[in-house]
């Protein structure tokens, strides 16, 4: 297959020092597990211009979208989310696949996490792991845990804060509680 395909996807760990969750427990490192399809472009001002965030709504792993109910039909060369377009980044949620889980040795002792922690953690992957600067968000489809929150508003502007680092001074005009689709 060409390598805009799905059976491109490259695959990695982001660690997050000292995550902060909602609740206020810290992790020292949290894994983040994602998988990369195509390659960043930057314009002629120097952002990333093309980065697609897929997210499932239910937390799963990144490789719900490479299966062929999806793959076959949006990553396929000249597909809506052709690789050769667009840079496809497919995290692992917390508590799935290979990113951080109680399973992973804490059990019971490993922190309560919820969607915007989720969001949180795969924010920081996208612009602190993954560089992507944007200055149009990133795009989200599909299922998107980020969008739903954008469109319901009950967690958008928390979701903004804890991602752009307001709560710990650090600052970013990234608008994590929104996605760039019009009308998604």
């Amino acid at each position: 297959m060409p390598p805009s395909s799905a059976s491109g996807a490259r695959e990695s760990d982001y660690i997050v020092k000292d995550f902060h969750f909602k609740d206020g427990e810290v992790l020292p490192k949290l894994r983040i597990h994602y998988r990369v399809l195509g390659q960043l472009h930057r314009n002629a001002s120097g952002h990333v211009d093309n980065a697609v965030l897929l997210m499932h709504m239910t937390g799963a792993n990144g490789t719900v979208f490479l299966a062929p109910p999806f793959a076959g039909v949006l990553l396929k060369p000249g597909g809506l989310l052709d690789a050769s377009k667009y840079f496809l980044i497919l995290p692992d949620a917390i508590g799935h696949g290979k990113s951080s889980k109680p399973s992973d040795g804490l059990h019971a002792r490993f922190p309560k996490y919820e969607y915007e922690d989720m969001v949180v953690a795969e924010h920081q992957l996208v612009t602190d792991g993954l560089g992507v600067d944007q200055r149009k968000k990133p795009g989200v489809a599909l299922h998107d845990r980020e969008g739903d929150y954008g469109r319901s508003g009950i967690y958008a502007g928390r979701v903004q804060e804890r991602a752009s680092g307001a709560e710990d001074g650090r600052g970013s005009d990234v608008d994590a509680g929104r996605d760039s689709f019009e009308g998604a």
